[in-house]
């Protein structure tokens, strides 16, 4: 059997990407089509920008979420100057029609197939072209809101501001784009180092200014275990780093409602049967894991019963928190030795006619399966990490997270 990896994570490799830079003008990746003129205007303030959003599909009024974004980048662009008598422009969205002739108003006319609440399933959905023709008619159309998100970054790149002024280069501007990579992310570990709502949230904004939509978050670890599971309150309760750093469910809906809003879709990954120490920490469930005394702290023991009903709780309740296609199960360095300190793992082996701790982990990534999708009743994609070294049998529907050590390129 043939698995293809279905995902490539880009890290070092990104500034391989490029950027258009001619003088003050600055595009950030570099977009598939750009065309430039040589005229340049400059306004004293960007009360002048107004928003003029229309669905290419129906004639319903703009949703909150499409106004919050617009209104996010404008400010963002206002936001620049330090002067207080420039930070009181109020957003102009839909105030006008875009026929109407003023020369003190730029229009930007923003067309969209489709403007629902949605993550970008396939690169087009990220797709966008913008029209700067003269000082005061812009055009932008997108596919859907992440198209308008790369868009208006696109545009707030293009727009800058020196000594009181806000300068437009090289106009007319034509930008067509949209990504040549469907997962382009960055990981974040908050076992290791908890982070805060507001950290969290300043990292999916970075995502969404360099035109990422992937926030694969690395929740639980041995070092700790911050999310709240309803079904084993106490993993968390023992197993936090204090009672201040901890997930709740409203947490998690906080985080995802914003990223989601930003085109961002937030995977979240639990890691096993290795990196498990920190489930251990609640008295009652101390037996599920083993000590490795290495550089991976704890292991399931995956011969118990208890450890998988534990599993089985943890992944309901990440199953439900998360409202996204896919789970990350982890699953890389285990220590296969750790299994030796407990001889009835080795019985368990000899009865289940398993024949090496390969075969072991097999076992376990099989069974937690069936219980994610028959018990747990959940369609979410799967995901493992995977390199040279973890050579374990796929299932046609896993997803590959392939590990690359960058240093041997």
């Amino acid at each position: 059997m043939s698995i293809k990896p279905a995902f490539i994570l880009l890290l070092l490799g990104i500034t391989l990407l490029g950027s258009i830079e001619e003088d003050n003008l600055r595009i950030w990746p570099k977009p598939k089509l750009f065309s430039n003129g040589t005229e340049s205007f400059k306004m004293d303030c960007a009360c002048g920008l107004g928003f003029f959003v229309t669905n290419n599909v129906t004639n319903d009024t703009a949703p909150a979420h499409l106004i919050s974004i617009i209104s996010f980048y404008f400010y963002t662009i206002i936001y620049r100057t330090h002067e207080p008598e420039l930070r009181n422009c109020p957003l102009r969205i839909n105030d006008y029609s875009p026929s109407q002739t003023n020369d003190e108003l730029t229009n930007i006319s923003i067309y969209m197939d489709n403007w629902d609440l949605v993550y970008p399933n396939t690169t087009h959905d990220e797709f966008y072209e913008m029209n700067l023709y003269n000082i005061t008619n812009w055009t932008i159309h997108s596919v859907s809101l992440a198209g308008l998100i790369r868009a208006m970054e696109t545009l707030a790149q293009i727009i800058y501001y020196v000594d009181g002024w806000y300068y437009f280069d090289r106009i007319p501007i034509k930008v067509v784009d949209e990504p040549s990579y469907l997962y382009r992310g960055m990981m974040i570990d908050t076992s290791r180092h908890y982070l805060s709502l507001e950290m969290i949230e300043k990292v999916i904004d970075t995502l969404m200014y360099n035109k990422m939509n992937v926030l694969h978050w690395h929740i639980t670890d041995d070092d700790s275990f911050p999310l709240f599971s309803r079904t084993y309150p106490n993993i968390s309760e023992y197993g936090a780093f204090s009672q201040y750093e901890k997930y709740s469910v409203y947490d998690i809906d906080e985080i995802m409602y914003y990223a989601k809003k930003r085109g961002i879709r937030v995977i979240p990954e639990i890691d096993t049967p290795g990196h498990t120490y920190s489930w251990g920490y609640a008295p009652e469930l101390a037996n599920i894991t083993l000590n490795c005394t290495t550089y991976a702290f704890g292991q399931f023991d995956p011969t118990l019963n208890l450890t998988y009903d534990v599993v089985k709780g943890v992944m309901n309740d990440t199953d439900k928190y998360f409202d996204v296609d896919y789970i990350h199960f982890g699953g890389d360095e285990v220590v296969e030795k750790c299994w030796d300190q407990r001889p009835e793992i080795k019985d368990f082996m000899t009865a289940h006619n398993i024949q090496n701790y390969s075969e072991l982990q097999s076992y376990y990534r099989k069974r937690q399966k069936e219980i994610f999708r028959a018990e747990v009743n959940s369609t979410k994609k799967i995901m493992y990490w995977a390199n040279k070294q973890l050579n374990l049998p796929l299932d046609e529907d896993d997803v590959i997270h392939w590990v690359i050590e960058f240093y041997k390129i």
